[in-house]
């Protein structure tokens, strides 16, 4: 009798997930900002049984996400029934609040933990326009420096500034620690070669962990193609001045000098008149 007691008290306490196994999972490569999947699979069983109860917390506290389907931020959380041996909940946008902590599912009397870190193959922390600083040093024709400072990022990453072909590496100046983030900051100084054209965007690329990211795209402070052409338009506008000018001083000089043989002619031909038609006084052109 005591037997069947036992017997019928384990396939109730059985029938209820007791004494199952489970684990929690999620998707691997996930970056704040986008969604993150946890996947709970409840072994022993084919098909999850609706009528079981199910759900999913966070935190040492174990604060109530899920409740059989029931959702407590319905803009956060959604769950995922599957037509198998797994339930799963989707957190969208991921937050700095939303990892690093502890997850917690449970089915039946059964439930698991896992701690869902932030690490350089699993998360990274994009930098943002507010924690993103880039200061020139220096900026001429024949160089620039430039400072690049990521205030809030994680995993520590390894950047670089594209120009034209040119992939120009960043050096890494320093590296602070706050709480799962890091305070970065990078250094470069490129000098140009002859016949190289300064007039091309710098493009800043980051990879953050296993992704790449374009952190901003800074104008050409040197227009090359502008440039020539300005001083171009310059030198024709001086030319064409210059020969304005003494194509003026030209016909000026012709009508002055005109102006005088006329002059000359008409005193001659006064003077020819009062000599009573002697001999000219004046000389021809040709002599």
């Amino acid at each position: 009798m005591k037997n069947a007691i036992c017997i019928l008290m384990m396939q109730f306490l059985w029938g209820q997930g007791y004494g199952r196994v489970l684990s929690i999972s999620y998707n691997a490569e996930s970056n704040i900002g986008n969604s993150l999947l946890l996947t709970c699979t409840v072994y022993g069983i084919e098909k999850v049984d609706p009528e079981v109860t199910r759900q999913f917390a966070k935190g040492s506290d174990g604060d109530l996400l899920s409740f059989n389907g029931q959702i407590t931020k319905k803009e956060k959380y959604a769950e995922q029934l599957s037509t198998g041996n797994k339930f799963s909940l989707l957190i969208t946008n991921v937050t700095k609040s939303d990892i690093n902590c502890i997850y917690q599912c449970r089915y039946g009397f059964d439930y698991v933990k896992k701690f869902i870190e932030i690490n350089e193959t699993k998360y990274g922390y994009n930098s943002t326009k507010d924690t993103t600083l880039i200061e020139f040093k220096k900026r001429d024709h024949d160089s620039f420096e430039n400072e690049l400072n990521l205030t809030t990022i994680v995993p520590v990453p390894s950047c670089a500034e594209f120009m034209n072909s040119l992939n120009l590496k960043f050096k890494n100046t320093s590296v602070v620690q706050k709480g799962i983030f890091y305070k970065t900051s990078f250094y470069l100084r490129h000098s140009y070669v002859e016949g190289q054209c300064k007039d091309t965007n710098l493009r800043i690329c980051c990879k953050i962990g296993t992704t790449n990211y374009i952190i901003t795209t800074v104008k050409s402070f040197l227009e090359c193609s502008d440039s020539f052409f300005q001083w171009f338009l310059v030198t024709a506008v001086v030319i064409l001045i210059l020969v304005v000018a003494a194509l003026i001083y030209i016909i000026h000089n012709k009508k002055h000098k005109s102006s005088e043989k006329v002059e000359m002619s008409e005193d001659c031909t006064l003077l020819n008149r009062r000599q009573n038609g002697g001999p000219s006084l004046c000389l021809s052109e040709d002599h």
